[in-house]
């Protein structure tokens, strides 16, 4: 199973390709430059899978989804306060008869994954309606009923150039062996050592927060591929070396 699938996607809406009721979800909704820096980071810290922009559809994410470790979502969310089951998370906009690119809270209950984490880097993926003998009815509710069993989530609109920041911190701290709960809060403490006196207020930090536990990261390095070639130059010259001593032995009168 591949390790880190990670999606931003594109808002920037071709009207000749989507439904009417898609393009009014989405064409008042603002491209996130910093969700897309923020899964290219994660690619270059982790080497990981990136879909970003067109590629970043609700039927990619489908077909993937169940073969990665670690689900990162970095994109915009629609929340529905009356009817919870009714907020989704809102990737590029499919084709017309096609998905429609928004993953409402009540298709998660017909979904599985086996992912050990599920980071929801969009506003507002842990909040929600309060049931009572239910709990909060959120985004976050539903990827864990999926079989996702530790989720980082958000309770309110988060910063986009904010979040980056924190997420490229929380992967540093993962690949380097810390614990999820551990990471996460390394990664706030690490963006507050640059931020400035108003990015330092908890708004723009402290919306992240870890559901699970504090179990080891479930993702390692990969070794580098020079490390991987070694074998295969040694045996390369030791052939080298044979061919060159028969061809000698060869040649002697």
């Amino acid at each position: 199973r591949g390790q880190i699938l990670a999606i931003a996607p594109d808002y920037e809406v071709d009207p000749s390709k989507t439904s009417d009721l898609i393009r009014n979800h989405t064409e008042q909704l603002p491209v996130l430059n910093g969700a897309i820096e923020e899964v290219k980071a994660i690619r270059r810290i982790t080497g990981g899978k990136v879909l970003v922009g067109q590629s970043a559809s609700e039927g990619r994410f489908k077909q993937l989804s169940p073969n990665y470790g670690i689900l990162h979502l970095a994109m915009h969310t629609i929340t529905d306060r009356y009817n919870p089951m009714n907020t989704c998370l809102v990737f590029t906009p499919g084709e017309k008869g096609k998905e429609d690119g928004l993953l409402y809270a009540h298709e998660l209950y017909n979904s599985s994954w086996k992912a050990s984490l599920a980071v929801l880097s969009a506003c507002e993926t842990g909040s929600g309606q309060m049931v009572t003998g239910e709990g909060i009815l959120s985004l976050a509710r539903g990827f864990i009923f999926a079989g996702c069993p530790n989720l980082i989530m958000t309770m309110w609109p988060v910063d986009d150039l904010s979040s980056q920041e924190v997420m490229e911190h929380f992967y540093q701290a993962i690949w380097s062996g810390e614990a999820l709960a551990d990471a996460l809060g390394q990664a706030k403490l690490r963006y507050l050592e640059s931020a400035d006196k108003l990015h330092a207020h908890p708004h723009f930090w402290a919306g992240y927060l870890f559901l699970g536990s504090n179990t080891p990261s479930p993702v390692t390095p990969q070794p580098a591929r020079f490390w991987l070639a070694i074998p295969v130059i040694v045996s390369f010259l030791a052939l080298l070396v044979l061919f060159l001593f028969l061809f000698r032995f060869i040649r002697k009168p």
